[in-house]
């Protein structure tokens, strides 16, 4: 029996570079209600991926269109860039009651992925951790 919050399923779109992550409510921290996720992913990535990359490596014009495209349940809201944890960070908020949420999300690189869940009070909560190599 699964119980972690978070499971990495693959790799997915037309490139195969996007990693997809089953997202398990049911399995979240029984005290915490989360509405947003936080994506922290190694690097800087500018504060807004660049466009041609995007597109060109992962196949997607904008992290919105990659997650509306090949995930559920989230929508991407916004990005930025911490010198102080050399970390890209990117918010996605829950927008439906789905059982199962998917997190489409583009990994290029040997980088280090972490996924917090968001409370409405802005507390952060660890949910998963997984380094990335030859993808």
């Amino acid at each position: 029996m699964n119980t972690k919050p978070i499971l990495f399923q693959g790799w997915c779109g037309s490139t195969a570079t996007n990693a997809e992550f089953l997202i398990q409510e049911a399995n979240f921290p029984k005290d915490c209600y989360f509405d947003k996720l936080l994506v922290a992913f190694e690097g800087k990535y500018n504060t807004v991926i660049d466009k041609d990359a995007l597109y060109a490596c992962h196949g997607y014009k904008s992290l919105g269109d990659l997650q509306d495209s090949l995930g559920k349940g989230l929508r991407f809201v916004s990005c930025e860039y911490s010198p102080l944890l050399d970390r890209s960070l990117y918010l996605y908020e829950f927008c439906s009651n789905e059982e199962d949420v998917i997190l489409a999300f583009p990994v290029s690189g040997e980088r280090h992925l972490e996924i917090y869940g968001v409370t409405m009070h802005g507390t952060l909560v660890h949910l998963y951790d997984r380094e990335f190599c030859c993808k």
